[in-house]
């Protein structure tokens, strides 16, 4: 975050208010998260900070992402302590919604498709392999490849 502007008495405050959900049943995992959140005084902030245009601070921003795995590995091997999860996760974010005194930037509202593929050797070490989609509505998103390692300690 920037410094507040000079000769202004400003309060801006940030709210966010979110929700979760999990569910593990025998060997599926349905995950979602759904995020919605508000600045206020977007506007006159904007207008202090010199912002134009798409530049401008959004007055609200959200986002969700729905995600589902099964552990395919127990079907050929019961009773492995190894899990593998193909799985698929889908996002959406726009995160300038609602700009007073100005424009949304289209390259701010993404959707994602990711699928992806993780193995899991220890009940605490994860290794990850995924693949991306990204779109924006501008049409400037590029897709990618992910790998990534975790450990839970």
């Amino acid at each position: 975050q920037e410094a507040q502007p000079a000769d202004t008495l400003l309060r801006p405050r940030v709210t966010l208010v979110d929700g979760h959900a999990r569910l593990d049943w025998q060997g599926v995992q349905v995950r979602a998260v759904l995020a919605r959140g508000w600045l206020d005084d977007a506007g006159d902030l904007s207008d202090k900070l010199g912002l134009a245009g798409s530049g401008r601070l959004g007055r609200s921003f959200w986002g969700y992402y729905v995600e589902a795995a099964y552990d395919v590995l127990p079907l050929a091997d019961p009773g492995s302590r190894v899990g593998m999860l193909p799985y698929l996760r889908f996002e959406r974010t726009d995160t300038q919604d609602d700009v007073p005194g100005g424009s949304e930037n289209p390259a701010n509202d993404r959707t994602t498709l990711t699928t992806g593929l993780a193995l899991k050797p220890h009940p605490n070490v994860i290794l990850k392999m995924d693949r991306q989609q990204r779109r924006n509505q501008a049409r400037t998103e590029t897709s990618q490849w992910n790998a990534a390692v975790g450990y839970l300690f």
